[in-house]
């Protein structure tokens, strides 16, 4: 990977256990090198785009479903709303 980029596999390795920083320019390059979009590196972050999830994610899975899979999907979908309203509701 470090070749891929331009860096010291010593380099991308701390990278890697967090001992160093990556900088903005080398996440793309390494973005580019995996071929992934920039956002796929902050899906457990707070930064992360909601679009980015549905659309890499959860669009692939929904894809792969039957219609009563779908159906058992959207109602699940329905409850968690519902719950997650009721958290909201609750903290405020």
């Amino acid at each position: 990977m470090g070749a891929l980029v331009g860096c010291s596999n010593n380099h991308m390795s701390h990278v890697e256990v967090g001992q160093t920083k990556i900088s903005l320019s080398m996440l793309l390059k390494v973005a580019m090198a995996l071929e992934k979009d920039f956002d796929y590196f902050f899906l457990d972050t707070p930064y992360v785009n909601c679009n980015c999830i549905i659309n890499t994610e959860i669009a692939e899975k929904l894809n792969r479903c039957n219609a009563t899979t779908l159906i058992t999907a959207s109602k699940i979908l329905d409850v968690l709303l519902e719950q997650q309203e009721l958290t909201s509701e609750d903290s405020q």
